[in-house]
């Protein structure tokens, strides 16, 4: 933040009101949350999304890659630097090209 700044940032309504559609999933895939946008792109109302398997949002060519190339590389390595993908709505309708970028994160400690 500038030294110029007086007002706080709120985070949250960042990460919701993005240009970009974001996703935060579990280590086994399970969605934890998804932005507005991300939501909007793939039909389904916000918090729609939250414990889908990531996987459900890809068609059946890119689960396949993910399985055999991505996710054993993610594994090993502990990050994968960029995936391009088809991300459908629930229902299987189409969806938009998405970049993903995964790698573990760890949620900072509530003392720092």
């Amino acid at each position: 933040m500038s030294q110029w700044t007086t007002e706080t940032v709120d985070y949250g309504q960042l990460f919701h009101r993005a240009p970009a559609g974001y996703i935060v999933a579990g280590t086994d895939g399970t969605i934890l949350a998804a932005n507005a946008t991300m939501c909007a792109w793939t039909g389904v109302a916000d918090g729609g999304l939250d414990g889908t398997r990531l996987l459900d949002l890809m068609p059946a060519g890119d689960r396949l890659m993910y399985r055999t190339h991505a996710g054993p590389k993610l594994e090993r390595d502990g990050h994968l630097g960029e995936l391009s993908s088809n991300c459908w709505g629930r229902t299987g309708s189409a969806g938009r090209s998405c970049s993903l970028s995964p790698a573990p994160w760890t949620a900072p400690s509530r003392g720092t």
